[in-house]
């Protein structure tokens, strides 16, 4: 379990993540995955974000879903010239919160 100030970083980390999407998507989906490794690494699991969620599988109720955002920020961040559109981006980030509520994260 998180406490009351861990909980009240990630939710205010969770907010500014939101405020981003309409102006810089991108960027949200970036640190939306931060946030998801963040919140991994904070219950123990350890290595990569990919190695974690491999770790913790078990612990989401959309594992699949979640490895897709997982993928979907690859994408962004490693192919030039990959379009992303704003309802992905919006789409991948429900699936992260999603899990990030799995994992303990009172959003």
């Amino acid at each position: 379990r998180f406490s009351k100030k861990e909980i009240t970083f990630l939710v205010s980390e969770w907010e500014s993540i939101l405020k981003r999407v309409p102006v810089e998507p991108r960027y949200a989906i970036l640190d939306a995955d931060k946030l998801l490794d963040y919140v991994l690494k904070k219950r123990g699991y350890v290595g990569t974000l990919g190695e974690k969620l491999k770790k913790s599988e078990k612990c989401f109720s959309n594992i699949n879903e979640i490895w897709n955002a997982h993928r979907l920020r690859n994408r962004v961040v490693h192919e030039v010239g990959f379009k992303v559109t704003e309802r992905e981006i919006r789409n991948a980030l429900n699936i992260i919160r999603r899990g990030l509520v799995d994992l303990g994260v009172e959003l």
